[in-house]
């Protein structure tokens, strides 16, 4: 009877040894808890993945956006905004200084939203494949996570902005009307984060990714209805798709919805002639808003789904042949 020979039990037990490196290798960790691929593709459920990459994100995230620079370049916008457009009332003179206050207030915090998210995902690009390599969390559970970090972060910002300038602007304007207008400005900002993670999920190259953001950012802006009158037929069907457009809408519907009292200034043109006070409908179509207040809101809330769920379509594409 042979013996095997000592060299054949040395491979047998190196190969051994390598096997359980390997499937060592295979495990990752998530939430103090090992995941073994091979006997469970995922160990733990969605929702504890979901809280505890959230508990991650917003670890990161509140010191960069909760920083003194974020905090007093907020404090310090929504003050010059206020001294810019200081003491308006609600009368045909000033009706043209009120729209432009809105229509800022709205785009600058799309903007801001858009530009952001915009890098946030090809910054953890590679984390994101390494840890869905592994199969440490479903792609889904770091998508939400991400988008419920950023929320509470993206919307302290524009809270402080609205409570300096618009008391400095509108004070006449009652706390009924301000309310609104700070969902509709958090709404506003929701949509260009969705927008920055489209872009951003799209393109892995942050400098590509800007580039394409500014340039759709300034089309949408343009051609939203407050830079550019008397639009080519050809180019109006962009209006429909503007965020910009759907905010300010909702924001004039919100703020024009009492006669506004005629000076003599002629700011209201004919809309004052003869009158004591111009109609509130007329005086929103006048300056090209159309649509109520809550299908206005409704198309913004579609504008922040649509764009996350194409972003996440992107993100899934990346990663083909990873484990699903």
């Amino acid at each position: 009877m042979r013996l095997p020979r000592a060299g054949g039990a040395d491979e047998l037990q190196r190969g051994a040894i390598g096997e359980e490196a390997s499937a060592s290798a295979r495990k990752s960790l998530i939430g103090g808890v090992f995941v073994d691929p091979e006997q469970s593709k995922y160990v733990t459920s969605w929702w504890t993945q979901y809280k505890t990459l959230t508990h991650r994100a917003l670890k990161k995230s509140q010191h960069k956006f909760f920083s003194a620079i974020n905090i007093v370049k907020t404090v310090s916008t929504g003050v010059v905004v206020g001294i810019v457009y200081l003491n308006q009332t609600y009368t045909e003179s000033d009706v043209y200084n009120i729209y432009a206050y809105f229509f800022f207030t709205m785009l600058y915090w799309v903007m801001n939203g858009l530009f952001e998210a915009l890098f946030a995902f090809p910054q953890e690009r590679i984390v994101i494949l390494k840890e869905r390599a592994t199969a440490s969390y479903r792609l889904s559970a770091y998508f939400c996570a991400m988008t419920t970090a950023d929320m509470p972060v993206f919307l302290f910002m524009p809270l402080i902005f609205l409570v300096i300038s618009y008391w400095m602007i509108v004070p006449t304007i009652e706390l009924t009307t301000f309310v609104p207008i700070l969902l509709i400005a958090l709404l506003s900002v929701l949509t260009g984060q969705g927008m920055g993670q489209l872009v951003g999920a799209a393109f892995d190259d942050v400098q590509i990714g800007q580039a394409v953001a500014t340039v759709v950012v300034l089309f949408l802006m343009l051609l939203g209805g407050f830079f550019a009158q008397n639009i080519p037929a050809w180019l109006s069907w962009v209006r429909y798709v503007s965020p910009f457009a759907y905010a300010s809408n909702a924001a004039l519907g919100v703020i024009f919805r009492d006669p506004v009292p005629c000076d003599g200034s002629g700011g209201l043109g004919p809309l004052c002639f003869g009158r004591d006070s111009a109609d509130p409908e007329a005086v929103r179509e006048s300056f090209d808003a159309s649509g109520t207040v809550v299908s206005n809101i409704a198309c913004l809330v579609l504008a922040g789904i649509l764009p996350r769920l194409i972003a996440y379509w992107f993100l899934r594409r990346k990663k083909a042949g990873e484990r699903e």
